[in-house]
């Protein structure tokens, strides 16, 4: 399987869901590699999203427009602060 595929198995659901009820989609553990099919899929179901790795944790989120990247930052920042990491 391919990292396209492999992204539409097991990621391509719940982020349309976070992004659904959210606006925007969290991953710590996708690979570099597979973020941008994970957009491309994204796309092609007819969301526009931005992407990027944030601190302090270093998470991609999948956002749209209802965020900045400034929100997003804060964001990551709140995270971190709930998290055990």
């Amino acid at each position: 399987m391919n990292l396209k595929e492999n992204a539409r198995e097991h990621l391509l659901d719940a982020a349309i869901n976070d992004i659904e009820e959210n606006g925007i989609y969290w991953n710590g553990s996708i690979s570099r590699s597979q973020r941008g099919h994970l957009l491309t899929l994204l796309e092609e179901h007819g969301y526009e999203i931005s992407m990027n790795e944030v601190p302090p944790h270093w998470e991609h989120a999948f956002y749209t427009s209802a965020y900045s990247y400034d929100d997003v930052l804060e964001l990551a920042q709140k995270r971190a602060e709930e998290s055990d990491w």
